[in-house]
């Protein structure tokens, strides 16, 4: 049996209000691909306060090594430090964590988290949900649950111009100091 494969932002939420989103769905793991599982403005999501707060509820795995949005190697970055998504796709890591995710959602209904609230401006709809189609998951599969907890078919997010793999980068730099091509003297 096939399950929903579901994407949500932990946003500003606590962490019950996000639980009940999740649960609401039916989602039984969460699937944490935040690079950096910690943050200052909301540290019920650090990965251990989250993993604790799920135990008993839901299952917790994190999976921010190889599916998150901010990637160790500098070859997926571009001189302003947007990460280039085609490189990063191409990745050992990478395919490895979408095949894993694959093997889960044929067995789990489960929910790509991370923390922005948005999925048109997160990696997990940029990304990962993006490469998902492209390997053959339907449309109807993958589901959004927005910060209002409505949810939305992977079609029916606002639609985005088609990028060009060149073009295929983080919408915002990911980096906090750019990276300097060595080539241009600086």
């Amino acid at each position: 049996m096939a399950y929903p494969l579901y994407t949500v932002g932990h946003s500003n939420h606590t962490a019950d209000r996000l639980l009940e989103l999740l649960r609401g769905n039916g989602v039984g793991v969460v699937v944490d691909v935040r690079s950096a599982p910690f943050s200052r403005y909301s540290p019920q999501f650090n990965r251990e306060q989250l993993a604790r707060h799920c135990a008993g509820r839901l299952r917790y795995v994190w999976m921010g090594d190889s599916l998150g949005g901010r990637p160790a190697d500098r070859a997926c970055y571009d001189e302003a430090g947007h990460v280039l998504y085609a490189p990063l796709s191409r990745t050992e890591s990478f395919l490895s964590g979408i095949a894993a995710l694959e093997r889960r959602s044929e067995h789990y209904c489960l929910a790509v988290l991370c923390s922005e609230a948005d999925p048109v401006a997160c990696h997990r709809s940029l990304l990962i949900t993006r490469v998902l189609r492209a390997r053959g998951m339907p449309d109807g599969r993958i589901r959004h649950i927005l910060a209002d907890g409505t949810v939305r078919n992977d079609s029916e997010l606002p639609i985005q111009v088609p990028m060009l793999e060149d073009a295929w980068r983080s919408p915002l730099s990911a980096l906090h100091e750019p990276v300097l091509n060595p080539s241009s003297g600086a």
